[in-house]
């Protein structure tokens, strides 16, 4: 996998974390074992 779609997999992982919707469980189980960064605030 190229280095920018690991990047855009673990930026969508962060922001679906804590997330009940199954395409954003996907994408964070997907991304077990990276070091995912916390999202807090989204920019409007």
């Amino acid at each position: 996998m190229p280095n920018c779609e690991k990047e855009a997999l673990v930026v969508a992982a962060a922001m679906e974390k804590g997330t009940i919707h199954p395409i954003g469980r996907a994408m964070v189980d997907h991304s077990i074992g990276k070091d995912l960064p916390s999202v807090s605030v989204f920019p409007r």
